[in-house]
């Protein structure tokens, strides 16, 4: 948009001169002769639209003429307004949007693969921000201790994967935990080390 407002300010006073001509692409409709329809001008320009059509509107040919409220109009009736500065113009500007608009388009395919193939298993620092969070409702003075009950609600107010969420039904959560528990110490018994799974975590409850 910056680009745009730009390119409108300079092109205001070099194109606002053309004068009107249904039968070509500078109109009552499409024109520079202000600044809001100069940007509109742009705007469309920049979407492929006619823009070459609208170039040569604005270059220097025998057609093109001056507005009657030019200055130049007023020392010449025949006087054309059109500048040879509009190839250069316009075709680095449909270039550079072009190259802008392909950039933002792979940007947004790119992200969109990144969200699609993320592995939500993966814990981040923000899993831990928020564990420490709601541990700290617990656990207000920091003992490394919650009671055997505030375990699962715990686990329920943590959004996957590291906690069970907010979704998880009470008597599920309660027999998922107390499964997953009964198995680490079972394979600690026999001098296994469990692998860390989020909900496995090796938290200390008391009674």
């Amino acid at each position: 948009m910056t680009l745009l407002f730009r390119r409108c300010h300079t092109i205001f006073k070099v194109f606002g001169k053309v004068a009107l001509d249904d039968a070509t692409q500078i109109h009552r409709n499409n024109n520079f002769h202000s600044f809001f329809a100069a940007v509109l001008v742009l705007f469309r320009s920049a979407t492929g639209e006619a823009w070459q059509e609208v170039m040569l509107s604005c270059s220097d040919r025998e057609d093109v003429r001056c507005d009657q409220h030019s200055d130049d109009y007023k020392r010449d009736k025949e006087a054309r307004c059109g500048v040879n500065f509009a190839y250069p113009y316009f075709i680095s500007f449909f270039m550079l949007c072009s190259f802008l608009v392909i950039n933002l388009f792979v940007a947004v395919i790119m992200d969109n693969f990144d969200y699609l193939t993320r592995d939500w298993s993966i814990l981040g620092p923000h899993h831990l921000e928020e564990f420490v969070r709601l541990w700290s409702e617990y656990d207000p003075d920091a003992k490394g201790r919650i009671k055997h009950l505030d375990v699962v609600t715990l686990l329920r107010k943590i959004s996957p994967p590291l906690g069970f969420g907010k979704l998880c039904p009470h008597r599920l959560a309660c027999k998922d935990y107390f499964r997953r528990f009964k198995k680490r110490k079972e394979l600690e018994a026999k001098g296994i080390m469990p692998t860390h799974t989020p909900q496995a975590m090796a938290l200390q409850v008391k009674p």
